[in-house]
């Protein structure tokens, strides 16, 4: 009981960000548990991420959580824990048609050259007919 020991414990996110208030960003946890040194009786049942300050891409990182007293965190402390991702985009209306006459079919090109060449051939057939009779 009187040596420290590593053993990991859960972060918790605490308050609302502003980014996600004002502006319906999203506020995503990256890191849902760190790993601490302490004594056995001194384990912090959870770890507490205050992220009322978090504007949209801003980052909380391991060095901004608050450790009891006896107790310190191992992970890097430029670590990511949680950040305020900007809202999904809304797609535009106008690109589904955009999309939909570029996936149409296209029409086959119709061969203006043979055309010539096609009368010509049925115009000569033809003078052999006539000569015939």
């Amino acid at each position: 009981m009187d040596r420290a020991i590593s053993v990991t414990v859960a972060v918790h996110h605490v308050g609302e960000a502003i980014g996600v208030k004002e502006t319906q960003g999203i506020l995503e946890m990256i890191l849902r548990e760190v790993t601490v040194s302490c004594l056995p009786g001194n384990i912090p049942e959870v770890l507490e991420a205050d992220v009322t300050g978090l504007r949209i891409n801003d980052v909380l990182t391991v060095k901004d959580l608050k450790a009891p007293e006896g107790v310190r965190i191992l992970n890097d402390p430029n670590q990511a824990v949680a950040t305020v991702a900007p809202p999904p985009a809304e797609e535009v209306v106008a690109a589904p048609a955009v999309e939909a006459v570029a996936a149409a079919p296209a029409e086959p090109e119709v061969l203006t050259e043979r055309k010539p060449k096609e009368e010509a051939v049925e115009g000569k057939e033809k003078e052999k007919d006539a000569k015939k009779k």
